[in-house]
């Protein structure tokens, strides 16, 4: 059964029809891109398997792949093809379901009636290589918002007409007038050291000179008393500083805060299929519940229903899951990841 499912998978990567001899064909739907309007996924193009019963009249296509497989003649070509038919159906008799390698899954009834449900990923193709969903939002919901930015910065930025009647108030602060004023004094001393003796009393030609230190003493202890001054002055300017820094680190380690609960409420999940009906999804859900995944469950967001196992709380967790859906093929083979 194996074998028979592989030579259809081959001969479908380049041919829409493969007939199966006295069981039925599969037909390829080449499917085109769609979007999904509430969470802006694209969804690549694919090619949809359907299984047609009623034809069943031998092309040949089957037995040429078949006898080049196995390099026999095209009367035992037809032999073996026939017996891997017969394990099929003896498979379905004795399970009630087969899974069809990458193509779908065989189920029949206690009526023996044979329905056959495709991967939702589709048949690979060349043409489709690589191409893989994606997350695009909407343009449009954004250009208001850019074009109310540019009036409220070009209103910002306009130049209101000076008036005559404005009032004008100039302000200087305390540190330049500190400034100014040490150095005016600086400039004082200067003058002071510059001329350090004073004539007076001069009678008769003769001048008596006297030295004029005291003054230099008041001054250098004037000097001294206003240092301590201006040394309060800047230790009481850094306290503001250091409060605003301190402030700002707490707004900083709140912030940080913030974002580390919102990733820890985050949750992600692995979608396995996506438009599907409620019956294949909860026997995709029972069957992946069966292998361990205890998170699968159908999830409906009200215009389709997926089937997912959720409960993943980063989005490395997400892919390393997705990861290993991949390695089993199948209809595990398109598992990708959603953020919920």
């Amino acid at each position: 059964m194996k074998a028979l499912s592989l030579h259809i998978e081959r001969l479908l990567l380049h041919h829409d029809c493969v007939v199966v001899p006295h069981f039925g064909a599969f037909v390829v739907h080449e499917s085109a891109a769609t979007r999904s309007e509430q969470e802006n996924i694209f969804f690549p193009p694919s090619r949809l398997v359907r299984f047609n019963p009623d034809l069943v009249q031998d092309d040949l296509l089957l037995v040429e792949a078949v006898r080049q497989e196995q390099n026999s003649s095209l009367s035992e070509a037809k032999r073996a093809t026939q017996a891997m038919v017969l394990d099929l159906r003896s498979q379905l008799l004795a399970d009630g379901q087969v899974d069809f390698g990458t193509i779908g899954v065989f189920t029949q009834d206690d009526d023996g009636q044979i329905s056959f449900s495709s991967c939702q990923a589709g048949v690979t193709t060349p043409r489709y290589y690589g191409l893989d969903a994606f997350t695009m939002p909407r343009l449009a919901n954004r250009m208001p918002h850019a074009a109310a930015s540019n009036t409220h910065a070009h209103h910002n930025t306009a130049v209101r007409p000076f008036r005559h009647n404005d009032d004008i108030t100039i302000r200087i602060s305390r540190r330049t007038l500190r400034n100014v004023a040490a150095a005016a004094a600086i400039a004082i001393i200067c003058v002071i050291f510059t001329s350090p003796f004073q004539m007076s009393d001069v009678k008769g030609g003769q001048a008596s000179v006297f030295s004029s230190s005291p003054k230099v003493e008041n001054t250098q202890q004037t000097k001294a008393e206003e240092q301590p001054a201006a040394t309060d002055a800047l230790v009481n300017e850094e306290i503001p500083t250091a409060q605003n820094a301190t402030a700002a680190e707490e707004k900083a380690v709140e912030e940080k805060a913030i974002e580390e609960k919102t990733a820890q409420e985050a949750s992600y999940a692995v979608v396995l299929a996506s438009q599907v009906s409620r019956k294949n999804a909860d026997a995709f859900v029972q069957r992946l519940q069966d292998m361990g995944y205890a998170n699968a469950r159908v999830h409906d967001n009200g215009k389709m229903l997926r089937v997912v196992i959720d409960g993943l709380a980063t989005e490395t967790d997400a892919a390393n899951l997705a990861h290993q859906l991949h390695l089993l093929g199948g209809d595990y083979a398109a598992a990708w990841v959603l953020k919920l």
